[in-house]
């Protein structure tokens, strides 16, 4: 990790660890123009789409690194080791898409990730993993992990 890339990971950190019972008890915490919330449960990443929906929001997309900074920070803070994010190519193999219909303008995936093809061709939901240092996984989409939803700060 880049001395800057591990800066910016660290000032995230730091500020979800001033409010760390807050962000970790599902409750929406701003960052920029939207804000986050991470699950208190585990779903399926079909079933933590229709719970964000439900709590106003969406899977979560990521948009920059800096964002993915921030939730980086989030889930380190909560002692999350793994969380879906709203990616997936469930609808076209190898073709990446964004469940909130955002562009997909920024790629965080780990050191030989996506491996959706050959024998691991159905991972098709893309989570967060700490062991990738919070780089992105494809992963099956029916494992339940915890999540995280994004919603547009009003």
């Amino acid at each position: 990790m880049s001395a800057l890339r591990w800066l910016a990971s660290l000032l995230a950190t730091a500020a979800l660890a001033a409010a760390s019972t807050e962000s970790c008890s599902e409750t929406w915490i701003s960052f920029g123009e939207s804000s986050f919330l991470l699950s208190s449960g585990n779903a399926s990443w079909f079933d933590a789409f229709t719970e964000c929906h439900r709590l106003g929001g969406k899977l979560a997309s990521i948009q920059s690194q800096r964002e993915n900074d921030f939730l980086h920070g989030m889930l380190t803070v909560c002692g999350v080791d793994k969380a879906w994010i709203g990616l997936t190519d469930a609808f076209i193999n190898t073709v990446f898409k964004w469940a909130d219909k955002e562009d997909l303008t920024f790629l965080n995936f780990g050191p030989g990730e996506p491996s959706g093809s050959g024998d691991h061709a159905s991972e098709d939901c893309v989570e967060m993993r700490q062991d990738l240092e919070y780089q992105w996984n494809d992963e099956y989409c029916m494992v339940k992990r915890r999540f995280l939803c994004r919603k547009s700060t009003e």
